[in-house]
């Protein structure tokens, strides 16, 4: 409604919210996805600040309530490497 300021709460999406995700929708397809459980990820927290966090490792491992847990709270980022290919014939 016009001139009415009325926000709703911030909502983030963590690291482990974002792979569970990911992989339940890979494993619904059937076939293989974008992030696997053995994808490589690194999930990333609060970047810039004195706080930060990175974790990096197979995306079952990030998504695991012990990486969660080092992560701590928002913003969050999540990065999937991708598939490893040979330097030289990129180049």
């Amino acid at each position: 409604m016009k001139g009415n300021e009325i926000y709703e709460p911030p909502r983030f999406m963590s690291v482990q919210t974002a792979l569970e995700q990911l992989m339940e929708i890979d494993e619904k397809r059937g076939n293989p996805g974008i992030v696997g459980k053995d994808s490589l990820v690194v999930g990333v927290a609060r970047v810039g600040c004195k706080d930060q966090s990175i974790v990096f490792g197979r995306a079952e491992d990030v998504a695991s309530e012990k990486a969660s847990e080092k992560l701590g709270g928002p913003l969050h980022s999540l990065v999937i490497c991708a598939h490893v290919t040979n330097r030289d014939g990129v180049l």
